[in-house]
């Protein structure tokens, strides 16, 4: 089913010619921070966006940047408030979600800005307060009133805020302290609720591993293998048979139990346990969130493994794990024929590929491929894509090759590669050693400090390497052709001595050399070095360039103070003498801090954040198209019609299959950004109706396809008259 999925989309994106978008989002979904549920919907606060799962119709639908007016796509906490309005915690702040409208609701401070805050945790009472867990300014709790802020001593009241959580029932929260302690505030009075005087064996071991805040404002916790359940003022412990990772309790006060290893307790109301699941449910990473609802469904959000729905003893992904970029965090981009982008990703620096409109991630099942650790990679002019790791070096020409690091390099570590573009032979960087490599021998040659590590390198036209180069006497570049090492110092190149570090060097299409400094810029043509008018703190500090032929240069910014309020990061465009800024703002870019681009054969500009994903942006319109690589695959025209069409808020679709098969049903832009996802496992030969709730989208024309194992069917829906 995987493998359907990959020859077919180029087939479908290829014969869309409609009007596309500037900006399309890639964002990763699979780590979810909050969970939070709204009659039929289940709400996923995540790194990537909003997901919105509609339990009726089995229907996802992703909110981003991108496509939506949310002002971050890295979302910490989501809740929602008797009215239905939905607040969103996240990096830059307190989000009001009503209708299709976004309003950053930040307090303001004395100069009349918005003051900086990061919201880990958020909560709404039965007043409507909203309750909230913040970093970066001041005390840690705050509370906002839909029109007031106030801010709290935690330390004082609770000796330190570890979570909170509020009920429907009770106008304040409840707060559990970095010593193991409840409290309930109410805004001004915090009273203590001692833990049970039976946890205490031996005495002082007490801890609190998880709990909760039920609708009648009762408090629920876990200790070990024990729960403590509300009686009274007190609590009675009930001892269990596992240790569980998270607590969740339902509407009718049935509590879940879950333990990624031991499986899944239930409590029934009348206090009869029920074991519902002895499987083991391991789930990349540690940071687990649970909901339960009425229906007997459980609903996990995963650190790494996006939002599971658990429902006769398993777990099966709501959101689209074959379609999403594996990580948020990007470090580097390239793109190899049309329009291949390999990016490495996160902490671990993995290696994933873009190619008929899926992400795959490299993985240790890839023979001989990289698949963490990828500490730099380039394309050469055969389209082959090389990457460096530890002691390897990596080719990719459909398979990869793996070739060892000479045994010269000290611990044989490889850090840099660089393609030389007429010959085709790569140049590697290692601890005070760089190599040329020919496709069978290495030459090798030493820095001029043995301890250098040359962690960043470039080939001009000519074959000369260029790397970062710093010295007391104010070198800051280096250039070697072969034979020797020349210096160029900031006095050369125009820059300041207060010009920092070289965030990059790159080649522009034309020869020249371009070196990226957080605080200027500066380019040589051969013979003279020339500093661009442009100051990097005005703009956040510059980063990474890409060119778009020999018209446009375009660079990133990024700044480790990048959500101050005095800052405005920016996407740069030079054409000729002109300058042209994308603020963050204003424009839909995926973060901040922007960490790599690159440009495909379409002239798309991909856009990678330092968390957010990957944007792709193209001031005439994104194109996504793939005819460049040729579906494989023979399929059968699928009966379906949709209907009404065009529409204001709704359609359906109505399709027939012929035989029983897996079932794959998206709504995506014209550009192929994904909307709205169903999976159907074994659905069975008939008639069927998918039905297509569109009001939050804007209007325009989308993209529907249904996709059986060997029948295909798409369209286009049309959203107007609004």
């Amino acid at each position: 089913m995987r493998q359907l999925l990959l020859t077919l989309t180029c087939f479908w994106f290829a014969s869309l010619s409609a009007q596309t978008p500037n900006f399309v989002h890639y964002t990763s979904t699979r780590n979810v921070n909050d969970i939070a549920s709204d009659g039929q919907y289940i709400w996923a606060a995540t790194n990537g966006g909003v997901v919105r799962y509609d339990m009726l119709a089995e229907q996802t639908t992703y909110y981003n940047r991108g496509n939506s007016g949310i002002p971050i796509n890295e979302v910490f906490s989501i809740a929602i408030d008797a009215q239905g309005t939905r607040w969103l915690g996240t990096r830059i702040g307190l989000v009001r979600w009503q209708g299709n409208n976004f309003t950053l609701m930040n307090p303001i401070g004395n100069n009349g800005t918005p003051l900086n805050l990061t919201i880990l945790h958020l909560r709404v009472d039965a007043a409507g307060v909203v309750w909230m867990h913040t970093t970066g300014v001041g005390s840690d709790l705050k509370s906002f009133d839909g029109q007031v802020w106030k801010a709290y001593d935690d330390d004082a009241l609770f000796n330190g805020l570890y979570k909170l959580d509020a009920s429907p029932a009770l106008s304040g929260v409840w707060i559990e302290g970095d010593e193991d302690t409840f409290y309930f505030f109410d805004g001004v009075t915090a009273v203590e609720h001692p833990l049970p005087p039976s946890l205490e064996d031996p005495p002082g071991s007490a801890v609190i591993h998880d709990w909760l805040s039920d609708s009648s404002g009762k408090i629920w916790f876990t200790s070990g293998k024990q729960l403590c359940v509300p009686n009274g003022g007190t609590w009675t412990v009930e001892k269990m048979n596992l240790w569980p990772d998270e607590i969740a309790l339902s509407p009718n006060g049935t509590l879940w139990a879950f333990d990624d290893y031991e499986g899944i307790l239930i409590r029934h109301p009348d206090g009869n346990w029920e074991q519902v699941s002895d499987k083991h449910n391991f789930f990349n990473g540690f940071d687990l969130q649970l909901l339960a609802n009425d229906h007997g469904d459980l609903w996990l959000g995963t650190e790494e493994d996006g939002l599971q729905h658990f429902n006769n003893e398993a777990f099966s992904p709501v959101t689209n794990l074959v379609t999403d970029i594996p990580e948020n965090a990007i470090l580097e981009l390239e793109i190899t024929g049309t329009q291949t982008v390999w990016s490495t990703l996160g902490d671990d620096k993995s290696l994933s590929k873009f190619q008929n409109g899926q992400w795959l991630q490299v993985t240790e099942t890839d023979p001989n491929a990289p698949h963490s650790y990828c500490w730099s990679l380039t394309k050469d002019a055969l389209d082959r894509l090389w990457v460096v790791s530890y002691s390897q070096i990596y080719r990719y020409d459909g398979a990869w090759l793996s070739i060892p690091a000479p045994a010269e390099f000290p611990w044989n570590l490889v850090y840099s590669v660089a393609v030389e573009p007429t010959a085709n032979q790569i140049w590697i960087g290692g601890e005070g050693k760089v190599a040329r490599y020919d496709g069978t021998n290495f030459q090798i040659f030493d820095t001029p400090d043995p301890n250098y590590s040359v962690s960043k390198l470039t080939v001009d036209q000519q074959g000369n390497i260029w790397v970062p180069y710093y010295t007391g006497a104010g070198e800051m570049v280096a250039r070697f052709d072969g034979q020797n090492w020349v210096m160029f110092t900031t006095e050369d190149m125009q820059i300041s001595e207060f010009g920092g570090f070289v965030s990059e060097i790159a080649v522009a299409p034309n020869g020249d050399i371009w070196v990226i400094t957080p605080n200027e810029i500066s380019k040589y043509d051969g013979t003279q070095w020339q500093k661009l008018p442009l100051e990097g703190y005005i703009y956040g500090g510059f980063n990474t360039i890409a060119f778009d032929g020999n018209e446009k240069v375009w660079i990133g910014c990024f700044s480790t103070s990048c959500f101050a309020v005095d800052v405005d990061m920016y996407l740069i465009k030079i054409e000729g003498n002109n300058f042209q800024f994308y603020p963050y703002q204003t424009t839909p870019l995926p973060y901040p801090n922007i960490t790599a681009l690159a440009v495909d054969a379409h002239h798309n500009l991909w856009i990678g954040g330092e968390e957010g994903g990957i944007a792709v942006f193209n001031e005439n319109g994104v194109t996504l198209g793939l005819e460049d690589l040729p579906s494989s695959q023979v399929y059968s025209i699928l009966p379906a019609t949709a209907f009404p069409n065009p529409t204001t808020n709704a359609s359906i679709v109505e399709y027939t299959l012929d035989t029983d098969s897996d079932v794959l049903l998206e709504l995506r832009s014209t550009s192929g950004q994904l909307f709205q996802s169903k999976r159907i496992i074994n659905q069975s030969a008939g008639n069927y109706k998918w039905e297509l709730n569109m009001g939050s989208l804007a209007q325009g024309t989308y993209c529907w396809r249904i996709l059986g194992e060997k029948s295909v069917a798409n369209g286009t829906i049309v959203i107007m008259g609004r």
